[in-house]
């Protein structure tokens, strides 16, 4: 077999692979114990928590990029609020689609 033929069949099976097992992230429920949470034994003055923050890059069969960022913050005062404003950086030639956000409130 013909190295180049080789690797490039061994790049696009890794391409094929990596799509397969790089889904986005689907919403989870949020527990009760989140939702009655009002402080953290690490700083109780805290006044909010990332409770989870993940993100994950791909690149599609087309070379491009996909950035998928999934964070949780739960807000544990009124001046917490300002943590709820989440900006999003990006290039002048990128593109955002399929933007989601969800609040929930007690």
């Amino acid at each position: 077999m013909n190295m180049r033929l080789f690797f490039v069949t061994v790049f696009l099976s890794f391409m094929f692979f990596m799509t397969l097992l790089a889904q986005p992230r689907e919403w989870e429920d949020i527990s009760q114990e989140e939702l009655l949470m009002e402080g953290i034994e690490e700083d109780p003055e805290a006044d909010a928590v990332i409770l989870f923050n993940t993100c994950r890059i791909q690149i599609t069969p087309e070379f491009d990029l996909e950035k998928f960022h999934h964070k949780r913050i739960k807000i544990l005062t009124e001046t917490g609020k300002e943590y709820a404003s989440i900006e999003i950086h990006f290039w002048h030639e990128d593109r955002i689609h399929d933007l989601e956000a969800k609040c929930y409130t007690t």
